[in-house]
């Protein structure tokens, strides 16, 4: 069943007079939006939602009617409810990314939907603010992993051996190299299958959608994730570099670090792109920032606390079959190459 987080599906719908359209449509997407599937979505319920200022659209399992109104969209295969893994009456309420935010009852009077769908909104709305000088070319994801994860993913690193971050080495010999005068970071790869899973779930159908929609990049694969640590203990950051540059990285097209804790917990430890200007990107628990990995950046040091993140680099097709040779050549002279999940 579809989650808070996740991605609307593509599905291609049909307005009443038969043409095609899809939910992420320029005309509807950019703005909340409740869905009704299953019969919720009657005149009443147009009707309360246009009322409270919220977008509607209702989705009938059946041929187009000429006669319909706009607010109504067919689904002649009954494909969609299936699809979110629905199958009665709901309402999906719909952030302006396309991201559902919640799924309320279909039983529910409109009136007390319109407004239990209003709420939520309202709760999820960032408030707008000017844009001044450059900033960098980031995709910024809220609610990538929800709280309960956060917390798992974090005593998860507490219970393993830890290993200090290593950084991409050009040597032909070593692929990461240890040095604590560029980079102090507490590694635990995370090897749990069920935690794995459901962490490869949420940026399935979470954070690629989004890349693809931002960047039309196409994620085929990515490296093992790794949970670190920063610790203002050994003043834990991670200097300037580019995620990309070595022989050993060069596959690498983007690259994602997911907040783990909140930054109210700690001081220091924001991602900054220095080519960019000097916006410090300190996302909150469970949000991610993901970005090319040609970006020069750094780790700014934590100077209270510890900072806990999730990270991992993602690549395409072309660069997924570009990482297969590198692997099969550093297996050929007894060499060991990034680790692929």
């Amino acid at each position: 069943m579809i989650e808070p987080g996740d991605c609307l599906p593509t599905i291609a719908l049909q307005r009443a007079d038969g043409t095609p359209l899809l939910l992420n449509d320029q005309r509807i997407a950019g703005a909340p939006l409740v869905v009704a599937l299953g019969g919720a979505g009657g005149l009443k319920a147009q009707a309360a939602f246009a009322e409270a200022g919220l977008g509607f659209k209702a989705i009938e399992a059946a041929e187009p009617d000429a006669e319909a109104g706009a607010h109504v969209l067919y689904d002649a295969k009954g494909a969609y409810g299936p699809a979110v893994g629905i199958h009665g009456a709901a309402y999906l309420v719909v952030a302006a990314d396309q991201r559902l935010i919640a799924v309320l009852d279909g039983g529910l009077k409109p009136a007390k939907a319109a407004a239990e769908a209003q709420a939520l909104i309202a709760a999820q709305t960032v408030s707008a603010r000017p844009i001044e000088g450059m900033h960098a070319p980031v995709l910024t994801l809220r609610g990538l992993f929800e709280p309960e994860l956060c917390e798992k993913l974090v005593k998860y690193w507490g219970r393993q051996d830890k290993k200090p971050g290593g950084v991409a080495s050009s040597s032909a010999n070593d692929n990461e190299v240890v040095r604590t005068d560029y980079k102090r970071r507490a590694d635990v790869i995370l090897e749990d299958k069920k935690l794995f899973e459901t962490v490869k779930a949420r940026i399935a159908r979470r954070a690629a959608p989004m890349m693809f929609r931002a960047f039309q990049f196409q994620l085929a694969s990515m490296e093992a994730l790794r949970l670190g640590c920063y610790d203002a203990e050994d003043e834990g950051f991670f200097g300037r570099h580019r995620d990309n540059g070595t022989p050993h990285t060069a596959w690498r097209k983007f690259a994602m670090s997911v907040n783990l804790n909140d930054p109210a917990s700690y001081e220091g430890g924001g991602v900054v792109f220095p080519e960019f200007g000097g916006d410090v990107y300190r996302p909150a628990a469970g949000d991610a920032v993901i970005f090319s990995c040609t970006l020069l950046h750094e780790a700014l040091a934590v100077t209270q606390g510890q900072r806990f993140g999730l990270f991992t680099f993602f690549t395409d097709a072309q660069g997924l079959a570009a990482q297969k040779a590198a692997q099969q050549r550093s297996r050929a002279a007894g060499k060991s190459g990034v680790v692929v999940s």
